[in-house]
């Protein structure tokens, strides 16, 4: 008897001290901003409660964007929770510090496999990521953020190696959007990779309400608005690009080792 009540009461102690060591290594959101950001971001970001590391991380990178993207994700956590996906948007914004600067796009390599790409995307919750099989390459493809922006993601692969990348802007459905969408990521990639190379701007502002014209002008000069950038590994490219059912933004990022163009 006496032996049973010893091992329960070491039981108890034993979960008494499990508890007290959680609670000591559990970081509060009022605590791990204090220095970091305004105190009424505390308020915004109260639902966050004891904070994980996906959570931290998020602040993280709060703390290093502009004011107004701080509001803007702050409010977006007051207003609907705290989720992988708007890491992922914060992630997007700020590449270089999110993924490293080691890396030729997002977490990825030119030459990785199919299964190191997948593997490089697999952290993030509900991913949903497609195989489309073509004649001589394949794809890898997703929804995910380009720049803040929510994108339609595609991966290259030819012969086994990612050769280059496409990103696809969703959600804009008139034609000027297109055009002060391209001029915020044109910002946003001047930022990352210093000044463009080239520039072609043959779409004048008065056309830029008119989807019909500016398709008909694309069909004439498929670079009419078009930038690119280049780095000693990766050429990068955003256009205004006509396709058979409309117009897209398009950010591509190029292989200069194994696509030659």
């Amino acid at each position: 008897m006496r032996t049973k009540t010893f091992s329960l009461i070491l039981i108890v102690i034993l979960l008494s001290l499990c508890c007290s060591f959680v609670n000591a290594n559990a970081v509060e959101i009022k605590d791990y901003i204090k220095g970091k950001l305004p105190l009424k971001f505390a308020d915004y970001l109260s639902s966050l409660d004891e904070l994980d590391q996906n959570e931290k991380e998020f602040i993280d990178l709060l703390v290093k964007v502009s004011p107004n993207k701080q509001e803007y994700f702050a409010q977006k956590v007051y207003n609907q929770g705290f989720t992988t996906s708007l890491l992922e948007e914060l992630q997007s914004i700020c590449p270089n510090i999110s993924y490293g600067e080691q890396y030729h796009f997002r977490k990825t390599k030119w030459g990785m496999s199919i299964e190191e790409i997948i593997e490089a995307e697999k952290p993030k919750k509900n991913r949903n990521i497609k195989m489309i099989k073509k004649t001589d390459y394949k794809l890898l493809s997703y929804k995910g953020y380009i720049a803040g922006f929510s994108s339609y993601i595609l991966y290259t692969i030819r012969e086994g190696k990612l050769t280059n990348t496409q990103c696809t802007i969703l959600d804009i459905n008139e034609g000027r959007k297109y055009f002060e969408k391209y001029d915020i990521l044109k910002e946003f990639l001047t930022e990352n990779y210093g000044n463009p190379v080239q520039e072609i701007y043959k779409i004048d502002d008065e056309y830029k309400d008119d989807l019909e014209k500016i398709i008909s002008i694309l069909k004439k000069n498929p670079f009419a608005y078009y930038v690119t950038w280049e780095t000693p590994e990766t050429k990068i490219i955003l256009r205004i690009k006509r396709l058979p059912t409309g117009v897209i933004l398009s950010n591509q990022y190029i292989s200069k080792e194994f696509i030659s163009k």
